[in-house]
């Protein structure tokens, strides 16, 4: 489903990651994990294209709207002036695709949200409502290809347990390919099969997550 070759990135003099590589197979779970700093965001914001790698090669097989991202702040990843609808709304709006009531009402169903969270703003729910929001708007385009970074970091721990019992059962259910980025090695061993460790600009294979 994705694969990536011989990816750096710098910001001036200063690198940040050098020849990483790695691959996600369709329907797998592959955790990157690795201290605060370590170019872990950097690394997945430059495989969603939001950031512009120094150089590499990054191969998605799928299509557009097909990679999505949950980012781990959703006070800044949802306007504040956009209803729940509207946000929901807005990526298959600027993707072309339909969108109904019932769509809309399956989407928010699918995060455990009720129907009367629609109308509200974000800053009227609560930060696990907001995520779960930002779930939500992300499976909207169904994709291939979820890449979570450090998903649940500024809740409550739990929370934090909520939101990543829910993406390992909508991955499992919708045959996801889920990049996650966590530095939490509870999290990594529940949900990966594989683990990856930034370390120092390298990413490598690290211990298996049953070990």
């Amino acid at each position: 489903m994705l694969e990536v070759s011989g990816l750096a990135k710098a910001f001036g003099e200063r690198e940040v990651f050098r020849d990483v590589a790695f691959a996600v197979a369709k329907g797998e779970t592959v955790a990157i994990t690795g201290e605060s700093g370590s170019g872990k965001s950097v690394l997945a914001w430059c495989i969603a294209g939001i950031m512009r790698p120094t150089a590499g090669r990054i191969a998605f097989h799928g299509g557009r709207g097909r990679m999505q991202m949950l980012f781990q702040d959703s006070d800044s990843s949802l306007n504040p002036r956009m209803s729940v609808r509207e946000i929901l709304e807005e990526p298959l709006r600027i993707l072309s695709l339909p969108w109904t009531p019932k769509r809309i009402g399956e989407l928010l169903d699918s995060v455990s949200l009720p129907a009367s969270t629609l109308n509200r703003c974000p800053r009227e729910l609560s930060g696990g409502q907001r995520q779960r929001v930002a779930l939500a708007r992300a499976l909207a385009p169904e994709p291939l290809l979820l890449i979570a970074d450090e998903p649940a970091a500024s809740l409550d721990p739990s929370l934090q347990a909520e939101i990543f019992l829910l993406l390992q059962e909508l991955s499992g259910a919708r045959g996801l390919s889920l990049l996650l980025i966590s530095h939490n090695m509870d999290v990594v061993r529940l949900m990966a099969s594989r683990v990856l460790r930034m370390s120092g600009g390298r990413l490598t294979p690290a211990a298996s997550p049953s070990q």
